[in-house]
């Protein structure tokens, strides 16, 4: 295994006893795949396109390492964008979408956010 697959044990564990949570699908991503990390990620993806992001760097500290938790709900906001098209709402729509679009640049839901700014106008 490469050094920058790695992962801390504790890290894991914490994936492993939050995993019997039903409609939660769980990915791996190795280090530098889709993303500007050096370390690879825990990805759980909730039913509403909520993503939750773990991943971890080294510092110089006791604990040893750093374990972050990214949360991005664009897709969550996509899908309540689309609900409120639904029910002619559009401003509504776009406004929600926008605001997450510009909290979440970097979304992995990015691309289809923007989709969405460009369908509804």
């Amino acid at each position: 295994m490469a050094d920058g697959d790695w992962l801390p044990p504790r890290l894991l564990d914490e994936v492993v006893r939050s995993g019997s949570r039903k409609g939660v699908k769980w990915s791996f991503e190795p280090a530098g795949k889709g993303h500007d990390t050096r370390t690879p990620r825990i990805v759980a993806e909730m039913a509403d396109g909520t993503r939750l992001v773990a991943s971890s760097t080294l510092r110089v500290s006791p604990r040893g390492w750093n374990v972050q938790v990214d949360i991005d709900d664009l897709g969550a906001a996509l899908a309540k964008g689309r609900a409120l098209v639904d029910q002619g709402q559009r401003d509504r729509a776009r406004t929600l979408v926008q605001e997450a679009l510009r909290r979440l640049p970097n979304s992995a839901r990015a691309d289809e956010a923007r989709n969405f700014m460009i369908e509804t106008k």
